[in-house]
């Protein structure tokens, strides 16, 4: 039997990132989770992720400087960035800076369960 892709949330908003954590483990995927870009870089040495879901504005270190972190260390590991933008960067810049940076797919907040499911899958498969 095949394992289940393990998958890191990397979100500051504490529902946001809930709600994204049970709907992938609803789904059977392994989930770890974090509201601190700060801590990416830990979590992903000390474990093997098949796929990265981060925000892209953070407080302590933003979406887009880890997504540069991870992808020196590991340039095949695949990104979701999500974002709604923020005071002085609107969700669009911040999602179009995450696509040059490396990330596979973007999404803006707020979007759907079953559009967020499906970027999943597409950036898994």
């Amino acid at each position: 039997m095949n394992q289940p892709a393990r998958l890191l949330v990397v979100e500051d908003q504490d529902d946001t990132r809930t709600l994204l954590v049970e709907t992938l483990q609803e789904k059977g995927y392994e989930v770890f989770e974090s509201s601190s870009g700060a801590d990416v870089a830990r979590l992903a040495a000390q474990q093997s992720f098949d796929l990265i879901i981060t925000d892209i504005l953070l407080p302590d270190k933003d979406g887009l400087e880890v997504i540069l972190e991870i992808r020196k260390r590991d340039p095949k590991m695949r990104f979701l960035a999500i974002s709604g933008g923020g005071q002085t960067l609107s969700a669009q810049d911040c999602l179009y800076s995450a696509q040059a940076f490396g990330a596979q797919m973007v999404l803006r907040k707020p979007f759907q369960n079953q559009t967020f499911l499906n970027a999943v899958e597409t950036i898994l498969s």
